[in-house]
């Protein structure tokens, strides 16, 4: 048998930058920190855009039930306009009276307007 000693060494260079440690890891916190805060606002904004839609319907569905009642406050308003207009040629109504029953009758036909053309 041979006895053969065979020599071998392993090395392994590690360089780290010590002075370089801290703003490393100053840089990757703040980088997770802006992470974060994005995902924050984007969650803020998929929650403040449900909000606005759930709004915006339950306004639908309100106003759908008050076009009747708003309708016929609005015809109502208009006959009581024709009514002051007859009274005041003949003397029995005020122009304040007259100029009060159409200002009522513009406000009632606003909302429809601005709700339905």
């Amino acid at each position: 048998m041979n006895n053969t000693i065979t020599e071998a060494s392993v090395g392994v260079n590690f360089s780290y930058n010590l002075y370089n440690v801290g703003s490393d890891r100053a840089a990757i916190r703040q980088a997770l920190s802006q992470v974060d805060l994005a995902k924050d606002l984007r969650d803020k904004a998929c929650i403040d855009m449900r909000q606005t839609v759930q709004i915006a319907y339950n306004d639908i569905i309100n106003i759908t039930e008050q076009l009747p009642s708003l309708n016929a406050h609005r015809l109502s308003s208009d006959r009581v306009k024709s009514a002051y207009m007859d009274q005041f040629t003949i003397g029995e109504r005020s122009l304040l009276d007259l100029l009060d029953s159409e200002n009522e009758y513009y406000e009632s036909s606003l909302f429809r307007g601005s709700v339905y053309p």
